[in-house]
């Protein structure tokens, strides 16, 4: 099985594309897909697949409750996964750190809510993603159709799903804190929470997040595989959008293999899920 990962830019030299195949022993790392794209078993694309429910409403004429407070700007996924993560135990670790700790690592915090998981409605990529979407999915369908086939990719059901690389990353670092705690400090959380850019700071730390995930398939749950190869390529770690991209087909695989929270579980109404999307992270 191959699956795809894309960092979507609506600038095509931000743009990143990563693949990995399973062949239920590991899972290989690849730059380039298969010869058919109808070979790909699911393909997770790094921007939303939809806007808030309200904003939908008011550009129908309807008038709608602000859910979120925040000039229906928010979508009920995001206010949920900011909420989820502030509760993670590696959050909880972050804050606990020790004086030296704090000297040593200054970073105010190890997750964000307002920047790391940013609302739909700010991102300037997101009308050219869903024209993509909608080619993709019913490029010759009736308006009613592509928004049938656009509402089951929100809910993780099509071929196509919603990811978010970096707090897919920060779920698998919570799994393995969970399994072994003596396996991520603040160390690692420092260099996860530093993973972005084209510095070779950034550069450096996604190559420790790679040997980390590499050497410890806790993070994959039931399903475990060898993660290949042992050193990754170098295009991988040298652009965050190519590592994006590969966090996005890891996201791919262990949507299919059930390891995800879906909207359900989530507790996303879903009267909203099919117009807003949903943000994929581990169990």
């Amino acid at each position: 099985m191959i699956y795809e990962g894309i960092d979507f830019a609506h600038i095509q030299a931000n743009l990143g594309r990563c693949y990995v195949s399973d062949d239920s022993q590991a899972l290989q790392v690849l730059l380039t897909g298969p010869n058919k794209p109808e070979d790909i078993q699911r393909r997770a694309i790094d921007c939303p697949l939809g806007v808030s429910w309200g904003l939908t409403q008011l550009v129908q004429g309807h008038l709608p409750p602000d859910l979120g407070g925040d000039g229906y700007k928010t979508r009920e996924t995001e206010r949920w996964l900011r909420n989820h993560a502030t509760m993670y135990q590696t959050n909880q670790l972050w804050r606990a750190r020790s004086n030296a700790e704090r000297e040593q690592y200054p970073r105010a915090s190890y997750f964000n809510g307002g920047s790391h998981v940013q609302s739909a409605a700010g991102l300037q990529i997101v009308p050219a993603c869903l024209a993509w979407l909608l080619q993709q999915i019913a490029p010759d369908a009736k308006p009613n159709q592509r928004l049938a086939a656009a509402s089951a990719a929100r809910r993780g059901e099509g071929l196509i799903i919603e990811a978010h690389p970096r707090m897919f990353l920060y779920s698998a670092i919570e799994r393995l804190y969970r399994s072994d705690s003596t396996v991520v400090t603040n160390e690692t959380l420092n260099v996860v929470a530093g993973y972005k850019g084209n510095n070779l700071e950034a550069a450096g730390n996604r190559r420790i997040i790679y040997d980390l995930l590499q050497s410890n398939p806790a993070w994959m749950g039931q399903t475990p595989r060898e993660l290949l190869p042992v050193i990754p390529p170098e295009e991988v770690i040298e652009s965050d959008h190519t590592f994006d991209a590969w966090l996005a087909a890891l996201t791919a695989w262990a949507h299919e293999k059930n390891e995800t929270l879906g909207w359900i579980e989530a507790g996303i109404d879903p009267a909203h899920v099919g117009a807003e999307g949903h943000i994929l992270v581990l169990r």
